[in-house]
């Protein structure tokens, strides 16, 4: 009898630790899923210049460093947004847009201008367009292609081998100027931050 009171007492002490573990594991979860969601939220922060020629604005994470160029022999005014980077392959993913003013070598229209990109772009190892779609930026209807191909990283190294790159592209036309907006990295780069990409394209607009 009293070796039945005894396991009972076991089973009883045993099924309280099982059921306060869970009830423990429980409200843990509960606290810690809004947590890692506010960790992981991003935050934006708009563009701001004093060059008059980057006539534009667009929210970029507070993290990543812009930078200004202008072209010498060339004439463009640039920015690119440098973000995360992969330290295996020495490579930073970023976001950039060009200014450059139109000539006679440069086609009419943002779709023809990405034609031409893309047809100089075949030089690249295993170029593979994955898609052409409309969007829509500064209030202009444009086109954006999404193409991947392979390029040896780290650079210039002799332990360099195939990465899989990944690249957003397309162009805008405004009075006398065309914007080309490039959006590029590792595959595995842009996978992680097509978000920021998307909120680029949302938040972008002339001044």
């Amino acid at each position: 009898m009293a070796g039945q009171k005894l396991s009972f007492k076991i089973l009883q002490t045993t099924l309280i630790t099982i059921l306060l573990a869970g009830i423990a594991y429980v409200a843990y979860s509960i606290v810690k899923v809004p947590i890692k969601q506010l960790a992981m939220k991003q935050k934006y922060i708009a563009f701001e210049t004093k060059n008059p020629a980057l006539d534009f604005t667009f929210e970029y994470p507070e993290d990543w460093k812009p930078h200004e160029f202008q072209g010498q022999s060339e004439k463009y005014d640039s920015v690119q947004v440098m973000g995360p980077r992969d330290e295996k392959n020495e490579l930073t993913l970023s976001f950039s847009i060009t200014v450059k003013p139109f000539d006679k070598d440069h086609a009419d229209s943002s779709e023809e201008l990405l034609s031409e990109y893309l047809e100089r772009s075949n030089n690249l190892a295993q170029i593979k367009v994955l898609d052409t779609k409309k969007i829509q930026m500064g209030g202009q209807k444009t086109s954006l292609a999404i193409f991947q191909y392979v390029d040896r990283l780290p650079a210039w190294k002799t332990n360099a081998r195939d990465v899989l790159m990944k690249k957003a592209t397309g162009f805008v036309n405004k009075a006398d100027k065309f914007y080309r907006f490039t959006f590029s990295g590792t595959a595995e780069q842009f996978r992680q931050n097509e978000d920021v990409l998307k909120q680029i394209i949302k938040t972008f607009q002339f001044n």
